[in-house]
This record gives structure tokens, C-alpha cells and sequence, in this order.
């Protein structure tokens, strides 16, 4: 089963869009797959296969009219992580360090495509067993995976999500760069920490119980404030020292558009 697991990360890392967002989602509940494959789809979190060079630039051609080296002083064209929506590539620019989000070309489409067929396969399920609410589940994640595609909305979220951890001083969220940021493409400060998977690795049973500690504060307060956040894997947590920074705010919706799909 290791090789079937192996060929199956593999492949997803080629898919993007909705099938590798599932798998993603997949790996990160205990129980639902056999462990080797949680493990292998583990490396979705950050380890898409990037689009090209040249996709990138004409991103940045269209957006800023420039490639992104005219317009950061420095530009890695190595995406440091890449995942279902976009890839994440590292600049510099008037001394500040960034973390800049490049969005996959066409990647609406994908996900509209995959989400065609799975609709059909949604239908089948829904006959089966009339009494769950299996259609709307669908809907919801296909909406909410192509809500991930609004990098104004996810801009919008990552500034809200800013201010309520305001008076948190071990909680910190990457601060957006709002002139960097277009429909296409995200940026914000660059957060050099470990993710979660990296941190356990070497960690103290005494820092895990922190870090455990600092998810659940985050989660509850995310909830208590009204929002949902669906993203909260363990690519998406960088710890820093006694600091944790959340990323990722592309997910991170409403409990009353949560009822309103569910209730409809």
C-alpha cells in the first residue's frame, strides 16, 4: 500500500484545484484514510508542482505591466511553497522581506471541472441515502474552494483576521502590503517559522502543549467572533519561537452563510 500511496501524492501534485484541496483535506482527519496515505498526501500542504516561469510573468505583465524583477529589487523564481490555488514566491523591496502569492492560471476552471463530474457523483451518493444533506455539502465546498480563488476577498479576511488577534501577543497573522496586491496576486510580510509538521519533529512535550494550547485559542476566537476558518491544517501554522503565526485566510467564512447552505 506505501506505492499505491506514493503513486497517489504523485499524482495529486499534478492536479491542483479541487481534487488535491479533497486529498489535502483528506490527510489532515485521523481515521479517514490508512495512515500511509494521510502521511504521503501530507506534502499537498506546500508541494503542488509550481507553474512556470513564464506563467508567472504574464501574471505580472498583466497586473503591473512589468515582470515581477522590474518590480521587486529582489525576486526568487523558486516558489517556496506551492498549493491548491497558487504558489508562494520570495521577494524583497525597499529593505522589507515578502512572502508574494501568485495565483494559478485558470485555476477557476479546474476547479469548475472538477467539481462538474463530482456532481454527478454527488447525485448517485444523494440517492443512496436521502436522508443525509449530500448535495448541499458539495455546493458548499465547491463555493467555498473557488471563494479560495478571490485573492480580494482573502486580503480582506487576512486583515480582519489581523485585528482579532490584535491583543493577542503570541498569535500574530503576516501583515498584507496592500500596493503588491492585485485579483491575481497576494502579498504580505515573509514569516520565517516552522509548520507544524517541522515543529513536532524536535519539539519539547512542553512546546507541543503550548502550541496545542495557542491552535485551540485561535480557533475559539475565530468562532466566537461569527467566522469559520476551513484551513485549519498544519501547513497553514508557523511557529516562531513562542509566537504562532496563521496563514492562509482564503477559507475563512461566515456561520451564517454556513447556515444558509445548509438550511436551504
Amino acid at each position: 500500500f506505501a506505492l499505491v500511496s506514493t503513486v497517489l501524492r504523485d499524482h495529486a501534485k499534478t492536479m491542483r484545484g479541487a481534487v488535491a484541496k479533497i486529498m489535502q483535506i483528506g490527510s489532515c482527519v485521523r481515521g479517514l484514510l490508512p495512515y500511509e496515505l494521510r502521511d504521503q498526501l501530507q506534502e499537498l500542504y506546500h508541494q503542488i508542482q509550481p507553474m512556470p516561469d513564464r506563467d508567472v510573468k504574464k501574471i505580472f505583465q498583466a497586473d503591473f505591466q512589468q515582470d515581477p524583477e522590474q518590480v521587486f529589487e529582489v525576486w526568487n523564481t523558486n516558489p517556496f511553497a506551492a498549493g491548491t490555488i497558487g504558489q508562494v514566491h520570495y521577494a524583497e523591496q525597499g529593505g522589507e522581506r515578502l512572502a508574494v502569492k501568485v495565483k494559478y492560471k485558470h485555476i477557476r476552471k479546474e476547479i469548475a471541472s472538477d467539481f462538474k463530474a463530482m456532481r454527478q457523483l454527488a447525485a448517485v451518493v444523494q440517492a443512496a441515502y436521502p436522508n443525509q444533506q449530500i448535495k448541499p455539502l458539495f455546493l458548499f465546498w465547491e463555493e467555498l474552494i473557488q471563494k479560495e480563488c478571490d485573492y480580494e476577498n482573502e486580503r480582506q479576511r487576512q486583515i480582519e483576521a489581523a485585528g482579532i488577534f490584535s491583543d493577542e501577543p503570541d498569535l500574530r497573522v503576516p501583515q498584507i502590503v496592500d500596493r503588491y496586491c492585485t485579483a491575481n496576486i497576494l502579498t504580505m510580510e515573509y514569516v520565517e517559522g516552522q509548520t507544524l509538521p517541522q515543529f513536532v519533529v524536535n519539539a519539547k512535550q512542553t512546546e507541543r502543549d503550548r502550541v496545542t494550547r495557542q491552535i485551540l485559542r485561535s480557533a475559539l476566537k475565530v468562532l466566537a467572533l461569527g467566522n469559520n476558518k476551513y484551513d485549519f491544517h498544519p501547513g497553514n501554522f508557523l511557529v516562531q519561537g513562542e509566537t504562532l503565526y496563521l496563514i492562509d485566510f482564503g477559507a475563512m467564512v461566515s456561520r451564517t452563510c454556513l447556515k444558509n447552505t445548509f438550511s436551504t
